[in-house]
């Protein structure tokens, strides 16, 4: 992130025009907001454990902060253990950083639900079903509800089926910004569909995070798992994470591991030098094009659906089947 320099510029005596520093004796220019009201301390908590990876395993953790003491910062406090490089430590959200409401009005298992699939069809209909039971029996507006999409690229076409399983059941729902205003996210009588960059700076009661086995494909796994933190953080009270595919399981344990733990995250603190080889193994090296993105989607998709049984290597052309063979063959 550029600094207030950059951003601001400075005077002819190289000072800041603008800077955040606290100075004694004046008002506060860098502010904590100590109490978060947006989200529970539940869903805050899971999107925390899968964005860093606090229960990923294989592997471990992806990303840390450089200072272990932010973790307070934001709202955790120390149940076991220290706030120091290479120490165990458990964290739970502290109780003063959520308002009291969460605990008297939601159940932490409602709160957070989980839902993994075999294939993406049966994934779908149970979408359908639950938000028809969220409209029908849970007394929710359709524009209490949001589906986040974490895939950008290919957002346009899974909001189509997804749309065509609520339609099966009279749902209305629109894809923002492709049948409806990029300006409007939510419209009465219809279901909001977003893929992740549009729904960035919107919330909604409930929050479906579909296909979220996307955080664990690709090189760009830590950019990938920032898509799902930010996804989850859209919630104000529930939130459903679901996919489908061998990919959702490894999803899945990560969040099951979340909730066993009663929503506290149990890890060992990274040294610096093994902060620094998270950094070397996670990093992106180069950016690849879009185009390279989407083949990348396919063929996980096709990945998926061979692993699943949806359909049988014989299916693949010959000709198909041959040039895989010859390319992925020995180097």
């Amino acid at each position: 992130m550029p600094s207030t320099d950059e951003l601001f510029g400075t005077d002819e005596k190289g000072q800041p025009l603008v800077n955040i520093r606290n100075v004694p004796n004046e008002a506060r220019r860098d502010v904590v907001l100590e109490v978060c009201y947006r989200n529970t301390p539940w869903a805050l908590a899971t999107a925390h454990a899968l964005g860093f990876g606090i229960y990923r395993q294989p592997g471990g953790l992806v990303q840390h902060f450089d200072d272990y003491d932010l973790w307070e910062q934001i709202g955790y406090e120390v149940v076991h253990g220290e706030l120091s490089a290479g120490e165990r430590v458990t964290l739970s959200r502290s109780k003063s950083s959520y308002p009291e409401f969460f605990d008297r009005l939601l159940e932490p298992s409602d709160a957070v639900v989980l839902q993994t699939f075999d294939s993406e069809a049966a994934h779908d209909e149970w979408l359908a079903r639950e938000i028809e039971k969220n409209i029908r029996e849970d007394a929710l507006e359709f524009d209490d509800i949001l589906i986040v999409i974490p895939e950008s690229y290919t957002s346009k076409k899974r909001a189509s089926r997804i749309a065509l399983a609520l339609g099966r059941r009279n749902i209305p729902a629109h894809n923002v910004g492709v049948n409806s205003s990029a300006e409007e996210v939510f419209i009465p009588g219809s279901v909001a569909m977003t893929h992740i960059f549009r729904a960035k700076g919107n919330e909604a009661p409930m929050v479906y995070v579909v296909d979220a086995q996307y955080a664990v494909r690709g090189t760009d796994i830590v950019a990938r798992r920032n898509v799902l933190f930010t996804a989850i953080t859209r919630s104000r009270a529930w939130v459903r994470i679901s996919g489908h595919g061998k990919g959702m399981q490894l999803i899945a344990s990560e969040v099951r591991a979340v909730r066993d733990n009663a929503f506290k995250l149990d890890f060992k603190l990274p040294t610096r030098q093994e902060l620094d080889q998270i950094r070397r193994v996670h990093r992106d090296p180069r950016q690849p094009s879009k185009s390279a993105k989407r083949i990348a989607d396919k063929l996980y998709d096709v990945l998926e659906q061979l692993d699943s049984g949806e359909i049988e290597v014989a299916d693949l052309p010959t000709d198909v089947r041959d040039r895989l063979l010859r390319m992925l063959g020995p180097q």
